[in-house]
């Protein structure tokens, strides 16, 4: 199977290039005879969705503003975005609204990521020290789905108790 892995960067935390070897390690660990394409896609700027969208099945031909590719699967790492961008997403995915704690540098002590709840919060310290906490969304389920970046005050307060417990 010819695999095409195209992602963008995850900002702050991940460069594209970073994102592509990450899910192609991945799928090697899944089954080692899968030959993988990698193309580091842009932000979802010009030509972006017509190389995504100018697949043809017959052919599984991915046309590209840099040539075609021949995959039989595309793995398209996306956001909540994706629906502005083309409607084919609308009902496929659908964003929900982020909101995180971020504190001045402490001394490190803390490998990688680390998630509670479920996986629904989660909490990490970035290179230079700084604690990152979010998640909580399961307490405001109703607003919390679409693209607002107001504060709310509930996640705020567990946000802040969480951080201090």
């Amino acid at each position: 199977m010819h695999i095409l892995v195209i992602p963008d960067k995850f900002k702050d935390s991940l460069t594209a290039d970073q994102v592509v070897k990450a899910i192609s390690r991945g799928i090697i660990r899944c089954d080692k005879t899968y030959r993988i394409s990698e193309v580091i896609a842009s932000d979802g700027g010009d030509g972006f969705i017509d190389a995504i969208f100018q697949v043809h099945p017959e052919f599984e031909l991915i046309k590209t503003k840099k040539g075609a590719l021949k995959a039989s699967l595309v793995v398209m790492a996306t956001n909540g975005y994706s629906p502005l961008l083309n409607d084919y997403f609308k009902d496929k995915i659908f964003p929900t609204r982020g909101q995180i704690l971020a504190t001045e540098p402490v001394p490190r002590f803390m490998e990688g990521p680390c998630y509670a709840n479920f996986v629904l919060d989660y909490f990490r310290q970035l290179p230079g020290g700084e604690m990152v906490i979010g998640g909580f969304r399961q307490l405001q389920k109703d607003v919390e789905i679409g693209y607002s970046d107001e504060v709310s005050d509930v996640i705020q307060t567990a946000l802040e108790k969480f951080l201090h417990t």
